[in-house]
């Protein structure tokens, strides 16, 4: 779809690549905060002081907020910032007013770090209000109705996020990390909408082989099914069986599965950018499984299965796009070097040692080998991607 140009919030601001679009410097930046922030949270379960950074967040609440919502978030809204230009042909965020958002992100980083609770909740507040407007006007501007399950979603992340922080500054540490486990299955819903959508679309396209079959009640059921199971985590603690919840779990794990099945993956095991999407949904379809076995108490913890799904599914999914997003919208051919097909290797297996050592009583290096596997997978990201987010399209678009 032709983009209208002329829609701009033009400014000299506009003559600099990495404000051309919100893919640019929100991808650097978070693929750059991930690993400072998984470096301080290694440096902390090995014994270093980090007082400086814990000093007014219990350390568990600050690293899970973080690393979903100065993370995850970031990379979630670059995605969308950019493909809504795609999907409606209008300007998305650029210039002067992405780098209102990128200070705004900054700023909340800042006063967390100095424990400027106030200030922390505005300029988070601010950047998600901000952000969401955005994206909803193109796509009311432009009717997109399809894509308006995107803005529910995103306000309810947004809900997530500052009830989290609230309720850390007010020292109700349990309930913030409550929240913060509900707020991963939260983006397990981003992640089925998004992968359920992309990952079959860039196979057929990419493989002319692949054999993709779309099942209509089943897309309908399984978005059901991980609504369901974020919904009845949320209110877990007000009474809800545990084997009820288990049960909901393994069924929605079970029809990621089928899902899954039916998008042909072994066609696609050759090309990096396709095999490392259907793993991490993969990631997403175990981890659902793993969540529902923990929950009866067997094999794994629930803390455990949870990070199988925040960073296999959510990691590795947020590599695999970030890479091929930088690659499309930069002009550039879906070709990866061997350095970032080895960075896809290495989030899938930070995944596997974080969920299997544990289980085999090695914590402490699951926790460190697992950290460090996933800060040189987005290492190699950005040491690739860096000269192709700051500069031009080779293409010489604007």
């Amino acid at each position: 779809m032709a983009i209208n140009r002329s829609d701009t919030n033009g400014s000299m601001l506009d003559r600099y690549p990495v404000l051309d679009l919100a893919f640019r410097p929100f991808f650097l930046l978070a693929a750059v905060f991930s690993i400072i922030c998984l470096g301080i949270w290694a440096a902390y379960l090995n014994g270093v002081s980090t007082a400086l950074v814990f000093r007014h967040m219990a350390p568990t609440v600050w690293h899970l907020h973080e690393m979903l919502f100065g993370f995850a978030a970031l990379c979630a809204m670059g995605f969308l910032l950019t493909a809504v230009q795609t999907w409606t042909g209008l300007r998305s965020a650029h210039g002067i007013l992405l780098l209102m958002l990128v200070l705004l992100w900054l700023s909340a980083r800042i006063a967390l770090w100095v424990n400027a609770s106030a200030l922390a909740l505005l300029f988070q507040g601010s950047w998600w209000l901000l952000c969401i407007g955005v994206f909803s006007q193109c796509l009311l501007r432009a009717s997109s109705r399809r894509n308006y399950q995107f803005i529910p979603v995103l306000l309810c992340l947004m809900a997530f996020d500052l009830g989290i922080l609230i309720l850390a500054f007010g020292g109700h540490n349990a309930l913030a990390l409550h929240l913060g486990r509900s707020a991963i299955l939260v983006f397990a819903v981003l992640v089925t909408v998004v992968g359920g959508r992309i990952i079959p679309l860039f196979t057929r396209n990419a493989t002319q082989s692949a054999r993709i079959k779309t099942r209509h009640w089943l897309e309908r059921l399984v978005l059901c099914f991980t609504l369901l199971s974020a919904a009845l985590y949320l209110v877990g603690p007000g009474g809800l069986s545990h084997d009820i919840l288990a049960a909901c779990c393994l069924v929605t794990g079970g029809l990621h599965l089928y899902r899954l099945a039916g998008w042909d993956s072994i066609a696609c095991r050759s090309n990096a950018l396709l095999w490392s999407l259907h793993a991490s949904y993969f990631c997403l379809a175990l981890g659902y499984l793993l969540f529902g076995v923990s929950l009866l108490g067997w094999l794994v913890t629930s803390a455990d299965a949870l990070h199988l799904i925040a960073v296999g599914a959510m990691g590795g999914m947020i590599l695999s796009v970030i890479c091929r997003v930088s690659l499309g919208h930069t002009g550039r051919p879906l070709v990866t070097p061997v350095t970032i097909r080895m960075a896809f290797g290495l989030i899938l297996l930070s995944a596997l040692v974080r969920i299997l050592l544990p289980v085999m009583g090695s914590y402490h290096l699951g926790w460190n080998l697992s950290a460090g596997l996933w800060c040189l997978a987005y290492g190699l990201f950005v040491w690739h991607y860096l000269p192709i987010l700051l500069g031009k399209r080779v293409d010489s678009r604007s």
